[in-house]
This record gives structure tokens, sequence and C-alpha cells, in this order.
């Protein structure tokens, strides 16, 4: 049996680049600002905040109307309920980091908050990537259709295997 080669991780926390300028370094982990204050937005302010990171080599875009008002919001909110957000972060955030940490994270959300808000002007629409790297593997580099291909063919490889370890006469149910 072969092992298989375990392929390098990608850096981590990873930059984003936003509208020509790189945000500060945990601008990658925003999408964890809707967790302590999830009833207060929108569904749609939700689906925003986590889509945001998922940008690695693809171009995100958005209205400025729109990230003037998220961040704004997001920025407001942070300031008066630091000690929720804290508590959360030093309690959900993967791996768990210490109260310096956590401080650090916050405040890079805040100052990357700070800066999509002053980028964003005009009526151009915004737009932000994260860089791809070689250890993101080629997934990254794929059409959409070319990633469903690839994840059905998986699917049915994994199903394939199932019917044939569970074989009628071998699978009981029961109840």
């Amino acid at each position: 049996m072969t092992e298989k080669k375990r392929r390098r991780a990608a850096p981590w926390p990873r930059p984003v680049i936003f509208n020509m300028k790189q945000l500060p370094k945990w601008a990658c982990s925003l999408d964890h600002l809707m967790y302590p204050f999830m009833a207060e937005l929108t569904d749609a302010q939700r689906e925003w905040f986590w889509q945001f990171p998922i940008c690695v080599g693809r171009i995100r875009m958005a209205p400025v109307r729109k990230i003037r008002t998220l961040c704004s919001a997001c920025t407001t909110y942070l300031r008066s309920n630091r000690r929720r957000a804290m508590r959360h972060l030093m309690s959900n955030f993967h791996p768990r980091p210490s109260a310096i940490r956590a401080a650090e994270i916050l405040q890079s959300w805040i100052e990357s908050l700070d800066v999509m808000i002053r980028l964003a002007k005009g009526s151009e629409p915004c737009w932000w990537f994260t860089p791809v790297v070689p250890e993101d593997g080629c997934c990254y580099l794929e059409a959409w259709s070319e990633t469903c291909n690839r994840m059905l063919v998986g699917l049915q490889k994994a199903h394939e295997k199932a019917t044939e370890e569970c074989e009628p006469s071998k699978c009981t149910v029961r109840r």
C-alpha cells in the first residue's frame, strides 16, 4: 500500500487584496464577524460576510454602497461590543487564540473594515481576491463546472464503494 504524499498547507492567514490594496493580516477571516451578532444581521449581510473570504483565485465584486453600509455597521458594532466579540473569538476561533492574539485579530478586522470603507468610493464596484499559491492545488484554478464535475465523480466512486461494501444480504436494518 503506497502512502499518499501530503500536500503542504497554504500559508495562513491569507492575504486579501481589496481594490488594489492588501488588507490587514486577518481580513481573510472576516466571515467570523457574523457569528457573535448573527441576530442583528439581515440574511443578505450574513451571506456577504460568509462569502467574503471565498475568494482564493477568484475576483469577487460588490457595489460601493453595499460595502460602505456593511462595513460601517460592522465597525460600529465591533467598537461598541468589543468584549462580546473577544469572548466569541477566544471560544470559537480555531485554533483558540490567547487574549492577546484575539485582540490582534479583532483590531485587524476593524482596520480591514476601515480600509474597505475608505477605498469604497465612486460608482465603480469594489473587488477583492486572494492570490493563488502553489500549495492551493488545482481546484482554485478550475471553473465552477469543472469543480462540480470533479465532485460528482468523487461522489459516484464513494457511492459505488458503499454499495459494494453493503450488499443486501450482508446489511440488516434494525427497527
